[in-house]
């Protein structure tokens, strides 16, 4: 029996000294440093991680508000014109599509029933129809120039009175507001842009030049009205 105790008493005290141990080679220097250094790393990935977040946030914000520059918007609808209508349609300043089914009785089906027959194509939706039209444009101007890119670039930007952009576009904005859910009341600032855009093709090069009148409407840039110049 005393031997047992005197066993269990030794197993006592050899845990105690383990414990003892095992809480001083945790309170060392080296362990210290090893935790600060730790604590170091997970603090800085955290501060990059961060960081990188916002300046991911801050290019975004930069592109947005770049992209939504009326001279951008201008440029933008530039290149789009010649072969990608879905693009230039979507940077007007009003609903293109429902401006165009009005002439259709405001019936979708009966336009796109149009748009079949003169792209000899079955199109039941607007994608179909914006893929038809483009299809067509880029043909044709592969067959004129073989391949080809389109590039344009803001010449000359105005600001000009809401007023005076009613006045030069009194006759479509009229057509707008009896056709559609638009309303002159709602333009705010308005701008007149002068781009230059140019077709390279294989062989040949194509200079136009637009006069782009870009309205603000709603908070948002787009373009009310545009015509070929000299």
């Amino acid at each position: 029996m005393e031997e047992n105790t005197a066993n269990q008493s030794a197993c006592t005290d050899s845990d105690a000294i383990a414990a003892d141990m095992a809480e001083n080679l945790e309170n060392t220097p080296d362990a210290a440093v090893a935790t600060s250094t730790l604590k170091k790393k997970l603090s800085l990935k955290t501060i990059l991680f961060i960081a990188a977040a916002c300046i991911g946030t801050i290019v975004l914000a930069v592109v947005f508000i770049s992209r939504s520059r009326p001279e951008s918007i201008a440029e933008r609808f530039s290149v789009a014109w010649y072969d990608d209508e879905k693009t230039a349609m979507s940077l007007r300043a009003f609903d293109w599509e429902a401006y165009i089914t009005y002439m259709y009785d405001g019936d979708e089906e009966a336009f796109f029933e149009y748009a079949s027959d003169k792209y000899d194509i079955d199109i039941d939706s607007w994608g179909e129809y914006y893929k038809a039209a483009d299809s067509e444009w880029k043909e044709y101007y592969e067959d004129e120039y073989g391949e080809y890119k389109i590039t344009a670039e803001v010449t000359r930007s105005k600001d000009i009175s809401v007023k005076k952009l009613i006045e030069d576009n009194e006759e479509s904005i009229e057509l707008l507001e009896s056709r559609i859910a638009f309303d002159r009341d709602k333009i705010t600032a308005a701008k007149l842009i002068t781009t230059k855009a140019k077709l390279t093709g294989e062989d040949e090069v194509v200079r136009d030049k637009f006069e782009i009148y870009m309205a603000k409407v709603g908070g948002k840039w787009g373009v009310l009205d545009w015509s070929f110049v000299d």
